[in-house]
């Protein structure tokens, strides 16, 4: 309304007998499209008329979206997954010479095995962001007994948390199932629980159970500023490293908050720097 005003009094400065404004206009069903807005008085007549612009706009953010989406991608691959490859590369040739002793050797198996699973991990959220973007999840929702779900992620990082030696506890009251896209779900859990994994120091701890209509992620990590949650959000966060150097993309988080719509739920951040983070994926109902 402000800005409606403020052109009235532009086009009566410049002696004009109409407005005309491009605008996104909430509709009665509450979807928000885009129009052309002309208006004008004529023998104290107000008349109004608005141009559906919403295809053709739609389409033009569609293709922006689509050219920075590329220039993601192409940057993840170039620096974000060539630097990782590179160093394993480098650790393998090593190990290959000969000329190290059997703890040495051990030692750069155990580096090799520590890049690969990032690399892997990187790798795997890259795809699914890929997808999110570009082909799309097809939705197929099941009933998902959730600590069966969480064991099974909890699974996959389970020499990570050994080596950090992180306290990890499960514990499901009165949510246990949901209704959702398995898959989603698996994506969605897995970078969560990965994030609070990673910036979870040794000898931390990481906790993840259910309220009602809520599932609960905690850690006693390094935490996050007021400003980084939000930019978590307004999906400019940039990428940072773990406790123990481990790899992130940045990207991991934005991939949550596009696919919780799906589901559907609200993801919720609670966290002060050096005090750990919250993170709720809150149900309807």
């Amino acid at each position: 309304m402000d800005n409606w005003q403020q052109l009235e009094k532009e086009a009566a400065r410049k002696g004009n007998s109409f407005i005309m404004s491009r605008s996104r206009v909430t509709c009665k069903s509450n979807e928000q499209r885009w129009y052309l807005i002309k208006a004008s008085v004529i023998d104290n007549v107000h008349i109004v008329a608005f141009v559906d612009l919403n295809n053709e706009l739609s389409l033009q953010e569609s293709l922006i979206q689509t050219g920075h989406n590329k220039d993601r991608l192409l940057s993840i691959l170039s620096h974000d997954l060539r630097g990782p490859i590179t160093n394993l590369f480098t650790i393998s040739s090593l190990a290959t010479t000969g000329d190290l002793t059997s703890d040495e050797f051990t030692c750069m198996a155990q580096l090799i095995q520590k890049q690969s699973f990032q690399v892997l991990e990187l790798l795997d959220t890259t795809l699914n962001w890929a997808r999110s973007n570009y082909s799309g999840f097809k939705m197929e929702k099941t009933t998902i007994d959730l600590e069966q779900l969480v064991n099974r992620i909890f699974a996959i990082y389970r020499n990570v948390c050994e080596s950090k030696q992180l306290k990890t506890s499960i514990k499901f009251g009165a949510l246990r199932n949901i209704e959702a896209d398995a898959e989603i779900m698996t994506v969605v859990l897995r970078n969560l629980i990965s994030n609070a994994i990673k910036f979870t120091p040794p000898k931390g701890s990481v906790e993840i159970g259910t309220a009602k209509n809520e599932i609960i992620i905690r850690d006693s990590g390094i935490g996050m500023s007021k400003n980084m949650i939000s930019d978590i959000f307004n999906k400019t966060s940039a990428s940072r490293k773990g406790t123990n150097d481990e790899l992130g993309l940045g990207m991991g988080l934005n991939l949550v908050l596009d696919l919780v719509k799906l589901v559907p739920c609200d993801l919720e951040i609670e966290s002060k720097p050096s005090e750990g983070t919250v993170m709720k994926l809150k149900f309807n109902g």
